[in-house]
C-alpha cells in the first residue's frame, strides 16, 4: 500500500510540475538594436579568427597529404574556401562597424541600403562556398579533412544565419 501511495504521490508531483505555467524566460539578446548589432559584429569577428584557423589547419593537412592527390586537392580547396570566407567576414564586419559608428540618423538612413546590398552580395556567395565544401569532401576519405570540413560548414551556416538576421534601421 505504501508503494502505491508513493507512486501516486510521485505522479501527482510530476503532473503538477509539468502542468504549472512556465516562468517567463528572459531573452539573452538585448532589446536595443545597436546592442544587438554590436553582438553580431563581435560574433562575426570571432568567426573570422576561426576561419583563419581552418585555413591554417587545411594547409597543414595538405602538406601532410601531398603524396595523396585527392586528399591534397580537397585540403587545398577547403583552405581556399576558408580564406575566402575569412575575407567575407572581414568585409561584412567592416561594413557593419562603419554603420554602427555613424551617429546621425539621416546618415544611417542613407548608408543602410548600401550596406544591406553589400551584405546580400557576401551572403549569396556562401551557398556556392558550401557547395565547394561538399564537393571537396566527396573527393577524400581522410577523416581529418572530412571532420574539419563539417565543422567549417556548420560555422558557415551560422555566418549565413547571422547575415540573414541583420536588419539595418
Amino acid at each position: 500500500m505504501r508503494f502505491a501511495t508513493a507512486v501516486l504521490t510521485l505522479l501527482l508531483l510530476f503532473t503538477l510540475a509539468t502542468s504549472a505555467p512556465a516562468a517567463p524566460q528572459k531573452s539573452a539578446a538585448p532589446a536595443d538594436p545597436a546592442a544587438q548589432l554590436a553582438l553580431k559584429v563581435q560574433r562575426l569577428a570571432d568567426m573570422q579568427k576561426h576561419f583563419a584557423d581552418y585555413s591554417q589547419q587545411f594547409g597543414d593537412l595538405a602538406r601532410t597529404d601531398s603524396d595523396l592527390e585527392p586528399s591534397y586537392d580537397a585540403a587545398t580547396d577547403l583552405q581556399g574556401v576558408a580564406d575566402l570566407t575569412r575575407e567575407r567576414l572581414a568585409a561584412v564586419t567592416a561594413f557593419l562597424q562603419i554603420y554602427s559608428d555613424i551617429e546621425r540618423p539621416e546618415e544611417k538612413a542613407k548608408a543602410a541600403p548600401r550596406i544591406t546590398a553589400m551584405v546580400a552580395v557576401y551572403r549569396s556567395g556562401l551557398d556556392a562556398s558550401m557547395k565547394r565544401i561538399d564537393f571537396a569532401v566527396t573527393r577524400t576519405q581522410q577523416l581529418g579533412i572530412i571532420s574539419k570540413a563539417d565543422h567549417m560548414r556548420a560555422e558557415m551556416k551560422d555566418f549565413a544565419k547571422i547575415l540573414d538576421s541583420i536588419k539595418l534601421l
